[in-house]
């Protein structure tokens, strides 16, 4: 199952998130001074309490991923599946729900891997425009 986005609506959604008077259990908001200036305000949970008032599971979750990601190259620093574990509250011993995570978002188009040819425990991955 691939989850699709255009650019416009992802460009939406990031307004929209924008204009929330506060956090919430699913939506952090976030300064960078990264003179890229992506993903400048906003990093999104998914845990468990993500869950809340929100449609759908894997949409929260493909999309915590992708700003995380986004999070992760404005600072310079490699998203990987520990960084995605940590972000998300994973335990370490349930890293496939790390992976399946990361696969999915690869598979929507929102992430793609920094080297393809890098060895599997080195995978690292950036933000699809970058």
């Amino acid at each position: 199952m691939t989850l699709e986005r255009s650019h416009e609506y992802l460009l939406s959604l990031l307004k929209e998130l924008v204009k929330l008077p506060a956090e919430t259990e699913w939506v952090e908001f976030k300064h960078n001074n990264a003179p890229e200036g992506t993903c400048e305000y906003i990093s999104a949970l998914a845990n468990a309490a993500a869950l809340i008032g929100k449609q759908s599971a894997y949409e929260d979750r493909v999309r915590a991923c992708y700003q995380h990601c986004c999070l992760k190259y404005v600072n310079r620093e490699p998203m990987n599946n520990t960084s995605l574990r940590e972000r998300l509250n994973i335990e370490e011993g349930n890293s496939a729900i790390a992976s399946r995570v990361i696969k999915q978002t690869v598979e929507s188009g929102l992430i793609r891997l920094y080297d393809p040819n890098a060895n599997r425990k080195a995978y690292r991955y950036v933000p699809f425009w970058a």
